[in-house]
Formats: C-alpha cells, structure tokens, sequence
C-alpha cells in the first residue's frame, strides 16, 4: 500500500505540472486565434472570454497529459531500477501499475464530467460573451475605430470612412443561412442596424454584386440589401449548436430524431441530423476515455523504453497520440458521418485497438 501510495504520488505531480504546460499551450494557441479574429471588435469582451475558454482547452488537454505523465513516471522508475527491485522485493508487477490505472479512471470520469456538461456550458458563454459584437463593431463603426468586420458567415472591409459616414472602397461576402451567398464590391457603403437589432441593412453605392455565382452579377448604381441578424449569426443552425450542449441534451435530440425517423420515413434531412447527433456523442465518450487507453499503452512502454525523461516521453507520447491515436479517430469519424459504419463502432474502435495494444504489453511487462 505504501509502494502504490508513492507510485501514485510521482504520477499525480506529473500529471498535474504537464496538464499546466499542455493546458497552457492550447490555450496560449486559442487566446492567438481569438485575437487575430477578434482584433478590432472589443478587446474587453475577447478578456471576458478567455477564461470560459479553460474547460474546452482541458478536456482536450488531459488525454495528452496522462499519457506523457505515465510514460514519465514508468519509464523513471524502469531507468532508476526501481521495477526491478520491486520484482526482486517478490512484489507483483501490477501493484506497481495498479496506480496508473486508478488516476487514468479517475481522470476520465473528470473529462467525462467536463465534455458532457462543464465544456458546451463554458463554450455557450464564450460565445454568449462575444455574441454581441455586431451592436459593438457598429458602434466602434460609428466611431470610425475600425476597417474591418468578420465572423463565420459575415465578411466587411473599407479602406476608409468620409465625413458623412460612407464606407469607402468597401467589400463585402455575405452568406445567410438558408439563402444564396452574396459578393460585393462598392465605392460607397453605409452599414445600418433597425433599433431593435433584429436587421442589418448595407446601403450600397456603384456596387457590383454576384449572387450564388458568376453568372448572377449585378452591377447597379444603387441599391439596398437587408438581413436578419440570425441568417447571419447561424442561431438556428443545428451544426454549429452541437458543441454547445450536453450530452444529455445531446441524447434527446438522438432520441426525437429517431423518433421523427420513425414517423416520417425516407426523411433524409432527419436522418443525417441522427447521424451528426451520434458522432458527437459517441466522439465525446471517445476522446474522453482515451485517457484511460493512454494510461493502460503509456505504462509498459514506459518500462519497457526505460527512458524517464520528457523529451523521451514527449517523442513517444506525440507518435501514439498524433500519429496512431487521432488519425485513426478521424478516420472513424469520417466512416461514422458517412454512414460505413455505427457512430459508436467507428469512435470506439481506435480506443479499442490500443487498449488491446495496452493489455498485451502489460502482459509482457508481467510475465516476462
């Protein structure tokens, strides 16, 4: 009990100085991304919604940090002599691994608890944070503060604003959900929103404006285009609200769907929103058990390499997380989206492989 207190001590301190590394990285990586997209919207909001942007960046962090932390320790103990004196000690080998199998479950019902609930909570307020930055950008516009606009379905840039207001050399791409992409190219323009913020309408001055395709352009010496603001902020698109809800609520939209498929035979629209509905679900499962698949892989490599340092770890945790591990989970997620195979078949499956892979080599570790 002593030796698997000691053992699971090394294992946790690892596993929490690398978690703050990776962690750190990703989020680093995430803070970079916003502000490029972000940079001339509102430096307070972005602020507001880094931190909600913690729990998304963990639940994709401690896969990697259990397995570095268990190739670490293991491989230290294995360099250092330790398993041997353990063995010698008449001592069984899985006590010294039992440890890493324990942190390894408890970290995946952590990331199980984060991906079900904590993540699309903390993903629906990061975007809460930035969701109003249309009614920011047009009051910096107004201000004459920014050249720039951009989200997922809005593109806007000028070269500058004149003394009544007019955006000058302006461009714009517009794609509104459920209606036909919209390019174009004005030498004046002016951006207005109604005072209930439910439309936004582009004023538009010698514009020449394509329609779906090349063939549909329209060059007019004025003209006026108007949305409303949700086909330009996808709210109803169910795609891009997935990863904003639980897993519970991800299941009932499993079950109504399949419900809909019941009544409403042949509905092809309500097939494919079961199927998307699935991968998420089943892809969370997947990415969160890996922790514990890392851990039962991570262990006998570590003794079996006996290398205990990070660049040792590292190098071998990158080849099995992004080269077998994760390539192979897409490769699961493509056949699962196109129907070849069960969500849950195709998700599993790489976890599967290497938990194979983990068990025959901690026989190897045991018996050898």
């Amino acid at each position: 009990m002593r030796l698997q207190r000691y053992i699971f001590g090394i294992l946790l301190k690892n596993f929490l100085l690398i978690l703050v590394v990776v962690t750190g990285l990703s989020f680093l990586g995430a803070m970079g991304q916003n502000l490029g997209r972000y940079a001339e919207v509102s430096l307070g909001q972005l602020l507001g919604r880094f931190p909600f942007l913690l729990p998304v960046s963990l639940s994709i962090s401690m896969p990697l940090a259990m397995l570095v932390s268990t190739l670490i320790t293991y491989g230290r103990l294995s360099a250092d002599n330790e398993i041997t004196a353990i063995r010698m000690g008449g001592i069984h080998p899985f006590h010294a691994i039992s440890p890493a199998l324990v942190l390894g479950l408890l970290v995946t019902c952590i990331a199980l608890i984060m991906s079900a609930g904590i993540a699309p909570y903390a993903a629906r307020r990061a975007r809460a944070v930035t969701a109003d930055d249309l009614t920011n950008f047009l009051d910096n516009l107004e201000e004459q503060r920014v050249t720039r606009f951009w989200t997922r379905n809005v593109w806007m840039s000028w070269h500058e604003v004149d003394e009544d207001g007019w955006l000058k050399g302006f461009f714009f791409k517009v794609l509104p959900l459920g209606k036909v992409p919209v390019v174009g190219e004005a030498e004046r323009a002016r951006v207005t929103r109604d005072p209930g913020m439910t439309r936004l309408t582009f004023e538009l001055e010698d514009a020449t404006i394509i329609q779906g395709d090349v063939e549909n352009r329209i060059s007019t010496d004025q003209t006026r285009l108007s949305y409303e603001v949700e086909e330009l902020f996808d709210k109803a698109n169910r795609s891009h609200r997935r990863p904003l809800i639980s897993s519970f609520e991800l299941r009932y939209e499993i079950h109504r769907d399949q419900a809909l498929r019941r009544v409403l035979v042949g509905t092809r629209a309500n097939v494919s929103d079961l199927v998307k509905h699935n991968v998420e679900f089943w892809g969370r499962l997947a990415l969160s058990s890996a922790c514990f698949v890392f851990v039962l892989v991570g262990a006998p490599l570590g003794i079996l390499f006996r290398k205990g340092s990070f660049v040792g770890a590292a190098f071998v945790a990158l080849v099995l997380a992004f080269v077998v591990y994760y390539p192979l989970h897409e490769v699961g997620q493509g056949l699962a989206s196109e129907g070849v195979v069960s969500p849950a078949v195709g998700l599993l499956a790489p976890g599967a492989l290497l938990s194979a892979l983990g068990v025959f080599l901690l026989y190897k570790v045991m018996t050898r």
